[in-house]
């Protein structure tokens, strides 16, 4: 008898200590870490694109998150200490404290030296420049025998390789006219789509002003064509001179028409130029 009743007992502290281990369970997974980390609670990452650093404390704090400023770099269109990444990305769930990191704009547009450019083409240093975010405002030619690059003039002042300059920096290129070379005839750009109408002034040593587009023309993804051109077809034009296009997304003559230049428009040519014709 005494038996049974031991093993009763014995039993029925087992079921009391796996009710108590039960409860506890219980109590720490839907009440003690809800309320001590959050469970099942996130909050969506904002967009900070483009946004400048200093306000981003304010906001994030409201959210319960931190960043940090991981990385730097310099994009000329963007104003000093504007957002340009951000992880995690816009959108995702991320716990109560998680830290956003940063790349921002840089605070001072950095300096970059001028290349060497000792017995190169212009052509050659052109490709140079682009490969070193340096602009070309314009080409100048001077006398010299030799079809080289002569000198690199910024702000006014010449610079040489080792100077530096800031970066995305407008230049004035000083181009040897090989003694008799300086002039040349402006070709007839009529028809030619715009890029191919670009390659040609770039490689002539001309230099393209802003493009004449009809006002209100929508020209999003649609192909440009030369409907006129400033100085006209066969005028004798100094390298270095400005071009001016006037462009459209159809042919038109009646520009060449009216000033007499031409009686007739060969077809022919212009279908091999542009093919919306």
């Amino acid at each position: 008898m005494k038996y049974t009743d031991n093993i009763k007992g014995l039993l029925v502290h087992l079921a009391i200590i796996l009710v108590i281990l039960t409860i506890s369970v219980l109590v720490f997974f839907y009440f003690y870490l809800p309320n001590h980390t959050n469970h099942g609670e996130t909050i969506i990452v904002p967009n900070l694109y483009e946004r400048n650093i200093d306000e981003l404390a304010e906001m994030l704090e409201d959210r319960g998150l931190t960043y940090e400023v991981s990385d730097s770099v310099y994009v000329s269109k963007y104003p000093p200490l504007t957002i340009l990444h951000q992880y995690p990305k816009a959108g995702s769930e991320v716990k109560e404290g998680r830290k956003i990191f940063l790349s921002v704009n840089r605070n001072s547009v950095p300096k970059i030296p001028v290349p060497d450019y000792t017995d190169k083409s212009i052509i050659h240093y052109r490709a140079i420049l682009e490969n070193t975010d340096i602009k070309i405002e314009k080409i100048t030619a001077k006398k010299n025998p030799y079809e080289i690059v002569l000198d690199v003039i910024y702000k006014g002042k010449s610079v040489v390789f080792g100077d530096t300059i800031p970066k995305g920096s407008e230049v004035e290129i000083v181009v040897g006219d090989g003694y008799g070379k300086t002039w040349t005839q402006m070709v007839d750009l009529f028809g030619y789509e715009y890029e191919s109408a670009y390659i040609y002034t770039k490689g002539a040593n001309l230099n393209l002003e802003p493009l004449k587009i009809p006002s209100g023309l929508d020209t999003t993804n649609k192909t440009l064509y030369v409907n006129r051109q400033e100085p006209l077809p066969g005028d004798t034009i100094h390298i270095g001179e400005w071009i001016t296009l006037w462009v459209d997304v159809k042919l038109d003559s009646s520009f060449y028409k009216d000033l007499h230049k031409k009686t007739e428009i060969d077809t022919s040519s212009i279908k091999s130029k542009g093919s919306n014709q």
